[in-house]
């Protein structure tokens, strides 16, 4: 049968697909990034030789430095000045702080108005609905402490998991356009994003002068990002 009009059959050139791979930074996984991405992410210094790549043939995680497909990134990104030498960790971290613009305090405080609102609202709708299942189970005494409980649970999981997810930024700091990262400019992991939300509560202490600090200190940082070494910065990804 003739199918010389089914496109199946057109002898054409192919098109080869656009290959993505996944990177692991911290135990987080992210992507899947195109090589052009990665070479990019290499300069702006967010990867580095030492970053785990998945290679899906072989279903493991293996650096960059010997991938391949892309090792061949790491000594055309940075020339003469490479990576790896003693003192490559304190040359990437000073050729990026001069094109990070921090956030100063007050968008910092609109984006944190912007997650309490949000914070709420979920609290609320859940709140309810524990505090019916606790008063038709007849302990209405237990509603307050479990609310309470409830409440700080919802604030730590949906803070520690936006700052170390993919946006690097809770939906608050992603309406503003800022995010936070660690001292050497890496994504902050869910370990440290957890800790960075206990030292929020040591900033609340006295009237909030950790928060205000954001004011007025070198880059911008509150307490808390002394305290967990971290900045927040304007930017999206």
């Amino acid at each position: 049968m003739e199918n010389g009009n089914d496109i199946r059959s057109a002898s054409g050139p192919k098109i080869p697909p656009v290959q993505k791979w996944r990177v692991r930074i911290d135990g987080t996984v992210y992507g899947p990034y195109s090589r052009p991405e990665i070479e990019t992410y290499l300069a702006e210094g967010r990867l580095d030789p030492s970053t785990e790549i998945y290679e899906a043939s072989t279903g493991t995680w293996q650096p960059i430095s010997a991938f391949s497909p892309l090792k061949d990134l790491i000594t055309g990104t940075r020339g003469a000045e490479g990576f790896g030498g003693p003192n490559a960790e304190v040359s990437r971290d000073s050729s990026e702080v001069g094109h990070w613009v921090f956030a100063g305090f007050w968008i910092r405080a609109a984006a944190l108005l912007i997650d309490s609102v949000i914070m709420a609202i979920g609290g609320g709708v859940l709140g309810a609905f524990i505090g019916y299942g606790l008063a038709a189970a007849g302990s209405p005494d237990s509603i307050e402490p479990i609310a309470n409980l409830v409440g700080f649970a919802i604030g730590l999981l949906y803070t520690a998991l936006m700052h170390s997810g993919p946006w690097q930024a809770t939906l608050g700091k992603r309406a503003v356009g800022i995010r936070v990262i660690r001292r050497d400019g890496y994504p902050v992991g869910f370990g440290l994003a957890v800790g960075r939300y206990f030292a929020t509560i040591l900033s609340a202490f006295i009237f909030c002068i950790g928060y205000a600090m954001a004011g007025w200190t070198r880059e911008k940082r509150a307490l808390h990002d002394m305290i967990c070494s971290t900045r927040v910065i304007y930017g999206r990804l």
